[in-house]
């Protein structure tokens, strides 16, 4: 087994200038200055709660025949929410 030599790091040939620039780019960026790290307003204002549904296996199954025979095809998740807006807003209009 032949055990190479450990790898030399390069050295980058640096002009006269180069210190010059880079301390310029550093000052700059210094005094742009920023803001305090905020949270995002729209996540915390846009607030999910996970559910756990135990649904039968049967009621499944026909939730999975009909999202097959739609021509665009959505997941369950989105049908299960159109199906619960559907019923909400008919219980809310008879009223």
């Amino acid at each position: 087994m032949a055990i190479s030599p450990k790898p030399q790091k390069k050295k980058l040939k640096r002009s006269p200038e180069t210190p010059d620039i880079r301390e310029k780019e550093i000052q700059s960026l210094i005094e742009k200055g920023g803001s305090v790290a905020k949270t995002d307003e729209k996540k915390s204002k846009k607030q999910v709660v996970p559910i756990s549904l135990r649904i039968p296996n049967q009621i499944v199954e026909r939730i999975a025949q009909v999202i097959a025979s739609r021509p665009i095809r959505i997941p369950r998740h989105t049908w299960i929410l159109e199906a619960i807006l559907e019923k909400l807003e008919r219980e809310e209009n008879s009223d």
